[in-house]
């Protein structure tokens, strides 16, 4: 039987771009941020924040050695230039901009810039590989 109703995005969405945004706008407790109803479980913020220290855009800290650790503070260079491209590029994640990074570091932008329009569509395009080896997509 299906549920009378999905679960809200926030808690089944990814939310590093949010996190992201609320730290570059001087929130300093993302957590305690008023929310719309119901409010993300701490846990998917926690996640949200473990990819952004995995990005380098926020360092973690703590009180004591093995201890809980806590958001401290962004990295600011990092987090202002994910947050830039996320915003500039109309990208949904974190992720998909320091991926734009790396490849403009190598050279490769345009085809990662392809490969993440692509990632954003709303409809899976059907892949082919034709007998040259090119990926055909169509839509």
């Amino acid at each position: 039987m299906l549920p009378d109703f999905t679960a809200p995005e926030s808690h089944r969405a990814d939310l590093s771009g949010a996190l992201l945004q609320l730290m570059t706008l001087g929130v300093d407790k993302p957590v305690a941020f008023d929310w719309l109803s119901p409010r993300p479980p701490p846990a998917h913020m926690g996640q949200a924040a473990e990819r952004l220290v995995a990005l380098g855009a926020i360092e973690l800290a703590s009180n004591r050695p093995n201890g809980p650790q806590h958001l401290t503070r962004l990295v600011e260079h990092r987090a202002r230039q994910l947050a830039t491209i996320c915003a500039s590029c109309g990208l949904d994640t974190p992720a998909a901009a320091s991926a734009l990074l790396g490849a403009a570091e190598e050279g490769c932008t345009k085809e990662m810039a392809a490969i993440l329009a692509l990632m954003q569509q709303e409809s899976t395009p059907n892949l082919s590989v034709a007998k040259t080896g090119f990926i055909v997509i169509v839509m």
